[in-house]
């Protein structure tokens, strides 16, 4: 099954291949832009939860985007609901390598 069709504040988005899914969304790259990825959530989301996503990418720090992955951008379906949105593909480490606090620490000195 493909991904659907969806468009960002800039224009269509195109989808690539799915890197993972998980028990709300699906993450895909994002063809053309390989420092991003597309997550999209399975259900129609909440309109409190659009509205969410629609403010967040305002309110992004130079901090904040260091630390997580935060979205940059909403992804709209056919329909102009607010179905996923764009972050930053980041290649992080196995959660499990940094639950105990001496893996951590080699993983992360600081």
């Amino acid at each position: 099954m493909s991904a659907p069709a969806v468009t960002g504040s800039k224009g269509p988005v195109r989808i690539g291949q799915r890197l993972g899914k998980g028990g709300e969304g699906a993450v895909y790259e994002v063809v053309g832009q390989p420092d991003l990825v597309a997550k999209l959530y399975l259900k129609d989301i909440a309109p409190e939860r659009a509205e969410k996503l629609r403010v967040m990418p305002q309110l992004v720090t130079p901090q904040l985007a260091s630390l997580t992955a935060w979205p940059h951008d909403v992804l709209k379906g056919t329909n102009g609901n607010v179905v996923g949105f764009l972050m930053p593909k980041i290649i992080a480490h196995d959660v499990h390598k940094v639950y105990g606090p001496k893996s951590r620490q080699q993983i992360f000195p600081q």
